[in-house]
């Protein structure tokens, strides 16, 4: 018999949004199709994305921190680490503290602040100024325009787009 090889693991640090096609929602099944284990680490819960008028946030920053903990009690480690929507701005220094403490050989941060040239309801200018030091920790990038102009320091001008 031989042993088979375990999938790689990525901890996804994610919102769940229970309608829009986004979030954890379709990264974890996109990911286990492809082979890998992926361990969802909450950063909030939306009754839908942010583009829905009235949408209900659950912020998971205070339960964070024993998530993690019990991860780190039951010796998991990671093949890499992935970033999405944050719901706070602590939650920067969580995942930066992630990195730091499970030292994935990947790291992949998808910045997520806005979309067309607007930032999300949810996402202050503090959040988006602390942004800049997660991307700083990236193997990987992945913002959208607004993003990268947000974290360029440029104005979002789509025209400029050729």
């Amino acid at each position: 018999m031989t042993d088979t090889p375990a999938l790689p693991r990525v901890a996804a640090m994610h919102d769940i949004s229970g309608f829009g096609k986004c979030a954890l929602t379709t990264a974890l099944p996109v990911l286990s199709a492809c082979g890998v284990e992926v361990c969802p680490l909450p950063t909030a819960i939306l009754s839908t994305n942010t583009a829905f008028e009235g949408f209900y946030i659950h912020d998971f920053t205070p339960c964070m921190d024993a998530y993690i903990r019990h991860w780190q009690k039951i010796g998991l480690a990671f093949d890499a680490f992935y970033s999405g929507f944050l719901g706070s701005y602590e939650q920067i220094g969580i995942a930066r503290d992630f990195v730091r403490d499970f030292s994935p050989p990947l790291v992949v941060i998808d910045p997520v602040m806005g979309d067309n040239g607007v930032i999300y309801k949810t996402y202050t200018p503090r959040m988006c100024e602390g942004m800049k030091s997660l991307a700083e920790i990236a193997d990987v990038l992945t913002p959208n325009l607004t993003e990268a102009c947000v974290l360029a320091s440029k104005p979002y001008d789509p025209d400029r787009i050729s």
